[in-house]
């Protein structure tokens, strides 16, 4: 039996190296572990290290409190205030339903992992047995069953089979789905429940324009033919061919176009009218499907805000924070030594909230709403943090800071790489707020730079609708300038294919004319 022998100096060599390998491996292999775990803690330190299990915690206690949880930061998604219309909808499941309201920018976070994991945290956390739904401004974002004995996928898949119209909302897409869910179970159905609670979404009315575009070439067109066309035929009335066709033909064009254009525009005040009608009742059809906002709903956030920098310098945001309450409050006491008031706030600044997305707006309305209840709202040098785009902004107001306050490092106000230890990382959230501090405290009191109040854009209800959305005024035009053209090309056709040839006997008689017909009356009589 023939068995295969390493070479003795192939042998050696490997024994030598075997020694220098297996530390190159601890060096290598252990240093990045070694430098992973000293990013890691760099990041958790002072950061929330599970963001699933304190936005379940939330959910949890507001469910306790109410089953239909909306966020009062996208009040042009859902206002609050809509909250029993969604209770309405639910109210078809003979099961407990429990639905929760949050931005986009809130349940698309890494941190939090598929929607079905979330809930079944917020489920363990609350024990109550139910349908759990997750909404934001695109739909159903995620649904499960607990306690219901029923498949998770069925659920899932029944809850998202629905099709709502682009842009209807979470109220009408969550009307659709339980009406997929109860096809899918009908046994869960709630005694009297029968069909969809809110009505079929209707689009936008259009203008009927089909009568004006035809006076349009009425206008254009018929004047024109009577100038042009006119005069080849005028031999035919005895009254323009004798003695008024030099003003007639005119005057005919002009009652011709007056003719059309009076009915044209009493046309204009009819559509008008019937436009601005139906554009009501459709803005009334979306406020059953799509509720806009009242001024409560604009002010609440605001208002939760304001209470929580009275009792902190430091707010954030509890559907997504950012700070453990420990860091937090080492911040807030960081921020009340400085030689001028400063306040920290960290919440999600998205374009469906109050401001439409306008950071110093709201700030600014923080800021008045403190003065209105007695607090310090003026005076004071507010940070803007928005934990999902990682953005920091600073705004003083009148607060004594120098002007270089309100602009940090660029690697304090933006989330750009940094080169810490050798290694290019992202500064996480807690180091970008204390670099913040440090900077406001290197800065100190000074000359500020001119503040400019933000824009205050007017409420949608204020504008007028423009008048080229209620009557089309360019197609009309347009129509009378194609009836003009085609009364030209009607008027040279003409002239070409029938000249105009005089009539018999017409035109005056020659001095030869005499010679041709009867004799004159002089030579048939003569002279004796």
């Amino acid at each position: 039996m023939f068995v295969y022998r390493t070479p003795r100096t192939v042998r050696r060599l490997l024994s030598a190296l075997t020694v220098p390998a297996a530390v190159c491996w601890l060096l290598l292999g252990a240093a990045p572990a070694a430098a992973g775990e000293r990013t890691e803690g760099a990041v958790a330190e002072g950061a929330v290290d599970d963001r699933r299990a304190v936005l379940a915690s939330y959910l949890a206690e507001r469910f306790a409190a109410d089953p239909v949880h909306v966020s009062d930061s996208v009040p042009y998604v859902l206002p609050g205030s809509a909250a029993p219309r969604l209770a309405e909808v639910t109210a078809r499941v003979a099961a407990p339903v429990y639905v929760a309201v949050l931005p986009r920018e809130v349940l698309s976070a890494r941190e939090l992992g598929r929607p079905e994991q979330l809930l079944a945290s917020v489920y363990d956390r609350s024990g109550a047995r139910g349908l759990y739904v997750l909404l934001h401004d695109g739909g159903v974002r995620g649904a499960a069953a607990f306690g219901l004995d029923l498949r998770p996928r069925d659920v899932e898949r029944a809850l998202r089979s629905a099709e709502a119209p682009p842009g209807a909302g979470p109220l009408v897409a969550l009307d659709r789905s339980v009406e997929a869910f109860l096809e899918h179970f009908p046994g869960l159905a709630a005694p009297g429940s029968a069909g969809p609670v809110l009505p079929e979404p209707r689009s936008a009315p259009e203008r009927t324009d089909g009568r004006l575009t035809a006076l349009g070439l009425l206008a254009g067109g018929l004047p024109l033919l009577v100038l042009f066309v006119g005069p080849r035929y005028r031999h035919r009335w005895p009254l323009v061919r004798e003695r008024h066709g030099g003003w007639l033909l005119p005057v005919a064009a002009a009652g011709t176009a007056a003719a059309v254009l009076l009915p044209a525009q009493a046309l204009y005040g009819a559509n008008r009218a019937d436009h601005l009608a139906a554009l009501a009742a459709h803005e009334e059809h979306t406020a059953l499907l799509r509720p806009p906002p009242g001024e409560q709903d604009l002010a609440r956030r605001v208002a939760r805000v304001a209470d929580g920098l009275r009792e902190r310098a430091v707010y954030q945001d509890p559907e997504y924070p950012a700070f453990t309450p420990a860091y937090a409050g080492e911040l807030a006491e960081r921020l009340a030594e400085l030689p001028y008031p400063a306040r920290l706030v960290v919440l999600p600044s998205v374009s469906e909230d109050e401001t439409r997305g306008d950071e110093q707006l709201f700030v600014e309305r923080v800021a008045a709403h403190l003065e209105r209840t007695g607090g310090r709202g003026e005076g004071v040098l507010y940070v803007h943090l928005d934990p999902h785009s990682r953005y920091l902004d600073v705004h003083d107001l009148d607060s004594g800071a120098a002007g270089k306050a309100t602009h940090p490092p660029p690697y304090v106000e933006d989330p750009r790489p940094v080169d810490p230890g050798g290694t290019r990382e992202v500064a996480s959230l807690p180091e970008r707020a204390d670099w913040l501090v440090e900077h406001l405290a290197r800065v100190g009191t000074g000359e500020a730079w001119p503040y400019s109040p933000a824009h205050v854009p007017e409420p949608a209800d204020a504008s007028p609708i423009p008048e080229e959305h209620l009557v089309d005024r360019t197609s009309f035009r347009a129509f009378a300038a194609l009836g003009a053209a085609a009364a030209l090309g009607v008027s040279v056709l003409l002239s070409v294919r029938y000249p105009v040839r005089p009539a018999a006997g017409s035109g005056r008689r020659g001095p030869d004319a005499a010679d041709s017909g009867a004799p004159a009356r002089g030579k048939t009589r003569g002279r004796p």
